[in-house]
């Protein structure tokens, strides 16, 4: 039983043992794993290294270019913006003559509206004003420089002084679209020429290109013909005499062909001349056409405007004139206020001057009142009744005449009454139109200010882009000094940040190679290690067969011991029992001591195992702890370069944002250049953008970089492989040492323990022999017993 527990034990032990080896293995594969990605890790940070070092140096040659592209694109815009304010000046002065003619014009204008114009219709006579009145503006004719024809009434007058305005209103307004419309031809005639003159310069270049092209030809082919000539015969009977010929036919058609481009662009610029010149032609003549204008416009005649003055005072005493006529018969209106019976009485007494006088009626009354003599009576009587008779007949004639001078005098009255509302409705008439032209006298005034404000507005303006244009001037000047300025900043930025991540590079390339220097060594040590633990594993494999051998032979022999015993039993009724015993206890005591050392030496060795498992695992955590210090350090000078880094960034993104509002400002002021300079712009906000986005690209690789490199710092961490300084170094050179001391020692155990192996294999062998042996001779015994029987 001792023994069965003794070999239970045993396995126990040698399974911890396999699988501590097991875990072994596993940990060596992980770290095998774990170099493999770090060796990875490493070649893609090289690689995107040297990719970082192909964009930088194409970025450096793109600056370049687009430096020198901009250097050239703004000599040219330079040039244009000169000839463009040789344009504007020219064009200014255009504009000032223009409106001075435009003042010269107002000023007319002013004086003739000035004069007192209170236009009152001249009632001429009652028939006159019975009929229609005619409208202001019904009758409107066309300003003519001829005489003007005199006329009785207002209306014409002020027809025509309207028609006057409107034509002189419809003059201004075509005289100011023929400005703008001539301005925009100088505009475009100006651009035209710009642009020939471009074509004419870039012609001249590359017929002077094709001419030193010509001449260099031309020098190479008297070159080769001399050489030819030299040589005489003796080049000719070589096999290159063919060769030289082809060469100078080949230069020759050169020659001819650039002959040709010559002609071609020669005819090119002697159209181009030509075209230039008819360009000048027609602009000297749209210039004189302007002058004439502007002097055919601004030349009135001045008698027409003394003819328009006398006239203008002429009806201004009419008007005074039919003032007073109005003043003296609403007079005679307010006097004769008397009644209708008078009036008629009046006529009456003015008319019939033979009535019945009052003294002859008071005569017939006192004659009736008297007592009269009979024939007298009579007689009066008669003759009374005669005169009543007489006077009913004139009463009667009178009556009648009355009546139809109460006719007259009614039809008077009405057509007095009709006259005088035709009257009134000619000066309610005469004074609606008097206040419509005051009222267009007025917005006459209003608008000539309005013409004053906008001369003085267009004046302010002109000062104002004078003064822009100076500030512009000075504007872009600065512009070009902050430019260049900006330039060298950004230059000199760059040109530290490509030192500082020249110096990173260097420090990251030295670190790496310490860091390869450091994976060779552990390469090594893993691999001694790999070997070391193949040995180990191979040691505990022949362990394992060799306790399973032993295992197999225990029960084997157990099943023996068994029958031997029963045989030990049968023999030692036979012999002696004492003596067999004697031996068999002895051959026991042996095996059980045996045994006994050999479970002694494997808890000995079991023990060193975990003394050094221990020794490894606190060596482990002391080098993690010390790892994760150093990757704290490391964390933290990264994060502060990293801040600098964004600081740098930060400050790239405001001189971008400076230089972005200096380019808006320059298109503001540069709104009106030719096509060729915003071209340009163009072209350098491309370059610009592409280089914010190379230096965009250099960050994140950088940053890319940063990462990668954190990467390989945990990595070299877990291996406990990466410390920078040289105490990290020493510490790290004296702990190899110590393992490899540990590692030496553990060696010899490992040779001592597989020696103490080998003797108990082969003293197992010898076991096993004298066992057989043994067995031998007790069934050749047993047999030799049967025989006797």
């Amino acid at each position: 039983m001792k023994y069965d527990q003794t070999i239970k034990e045993l396995q126990a032990k040698i399974e911890a043992t396999n699988e501590a080896q097991r875990r072994s293995t596993d940990e060596i594969q992980l770290w095998r794993v774990k170099y493999d990605e770090l060796e990875a890790t490493h070649t893609t940070t090289l690689e995107e290294l040297r990719e970082v070092k192909e964009k930088k140096a194409k970025a450096e040659k793109e600056v370049v270019l687009r430096r020198t592209e901009l250097q050239t694109a703004m000599e040219s815009s330079s040039r244009v913006n000169v000839v463009q304010l040789e344009r504007i000046r020219q064009l200014t002065s255009l504009n000032e003559e223009l409106r001075g003619k435009v003042a010269e014009l107002q000023l007319v204008v002013e004086k003739q509206m000035a004069a007192p114009s209170s236009p009152l219709r001249h009632v001429a006579s009652w028939s006159e004003g019975v009929g229609a009145i005619k409208p202001v503006d019904a009758d409107l004719e066309k300003y003519q420089a001829g005489p003007v024809e005199p006329s009785n009434t207002v209306a014409g007058e002020l027809v025509r002084l309207q028609a006057d305005k409107k034509n002189l209103e419809e003059k201004v307004a075509t005289l100011q679209r023929e400005f703008e419309t001539l301005e925009n031809q100088l505009f475009e005639r100006s651009s035209e020429l710009q642009h020939l003159l471009e074509l004419h310069s870039r012609c001249n270049q590359t017929i002077s290109a094709k001419a030193a092209e010509l001449a260099q030809a031309q020098e190479e082919i008297q070159r080769l013909e001399s050489q030819y000539g030299a040589g005489g015969g003796n080049r000719r009977e070589q096999d290159g005499e063919s060769d030289n010929d082809e060469l100078v036919a080949m230069l020759q058609r050169n020659l001819e062909e650039v002959q040709e481009d010559l002609a071609a662009m020669q005819t090119k610029n002697s159209q181009l001349r030509d075209a230039k010149a008819k360009v000048e032609a027609e602009l000297c003549k749209r210039l004189a056409e302007i002058k004439r204008a502007k002097s055919d416009n601004s030349m009135l005649n001045p008698s027409q405007y003394e003819e328009l003055n006398v006239k203008i005072r002429e009806q201004a005493d009419r008007i005074r004139e039919l003032q007073n006529q109005l003043e003296s018969t609403q007079m005679e209106l307010t006097k004769a206020q008397e009644s209708k019976t008078d009036q008629v009485r009046n006529v009456l007494n003015a008319h019939f001057p033979t009535q019945v006088q009052m003294e002859a009626l008071q005569s017939v009354r006192q004659t009736s009142t008297a007592p009269p003599s009979s024939p007298a009576v009579d007689s009066e009587v008669g003759y009374l009744k005669q005169q009543v008779r007489e006077l009913k007949d004139q009463r009667d004639r009178i009556q009648d005449e009355l009546n139809e001078k109460s006719l007259e005098f009614q039809q008077a009255l009405d057509m007095h009454v009709r006259m005088q509302r035709d009257g009134v409705q000619q000066l309610n008439d005469v004074e609606a139109q008097l206040e419509a032209q005051g009222h267009r006298l007025v917005i006459l005034q209003a608008q000539m200010k309005c013409l004053e404000d906008e001369k003085t507005t267009w004046m302010n303006d002109k000062q104002a882009l004078e003064r822009v244009i100076e500030e512009k001037t000075m504007q872009e000047k600065a512009s070009i000094a902050l430019a260049q300025v900006n330039e060298e900043v950004v230059q000199a930025r760059i040109d530290e940040s490509n030192a500082v991540f020249k110096a990173e590079l260097m420090s990251l390339k030295s670190d790496l190679e310490v860091t390869a220097d450091e994976n060779e060594h552990l390469k090594a040590e893993i691999k001694a290690l790999s070997a070391k633990s193949s040995f180990e594993h191979s040691d505990a494999s022949a362990l394992r067969s060799q306790i399973q051998d032993l295992k197999n032979e225990v029960q084997h022999l157990q099943y023996e011991l068994s029958e031997k015993i029963a045989e030990m039993d049968e023999w030692t009724r036979k012999h002696d029992a004492n003596q067999v015993e004697s031996e068999i206890q002895i051959a026991l005591e042996a095996k059980s001591s045996e045994c006994s050392s050999v479970t002694q030496k494997l808890k000995a060795c079991e023990e060193e195992l975990q003394e050094l498992k221990q020794r490894l695992q606190s060596q482990e955590d002391a080098k993690n702890d010390e790892m994760e210090k150093l990757l704290q350090e490391r964390t933290d000078e990264w994060m502060t370069a990293k801040d600098e880094l964004a600081k740098c960034a930060w400050e790239l993104e405001q001189m971008k944002a400076q230089r972005a509002q200096e380019l808006a400002e320059k298109e503001q002021v540069e709104k009106d250049e030719s096509p060729d300079v915003r071209q340009v712009q163009v072209e350098f906000k491309f370059a610009k953008d592409q280089l914010t986005s190379c230096e965009l690209e250099l960050e994140t690789l950088k940053v890319v970089n940063q990462q990668l490199e954190t990467k390989v710092q945990d990595l070299e961490a877990k291996i406990s492989t990466t410390k920078s300084s040289e105490e990290c170094l020493d510490q790290i050179k004296k702990e190899n040492e110590y393992f490899q001391t540990e590692l030496v020692e553990t060696k010899v155990k490992l040779a001592q323990l597989q020696e103490k192996h080998d003797d108990l294999t082969s003293e197992h062998k010898k076991i096993e022999k004298e066992w057989l042996m043994l067995k031998i001779q007790s069934a050749e015994a047993a047999l030799k017993a049967a025989k006797k029987k």
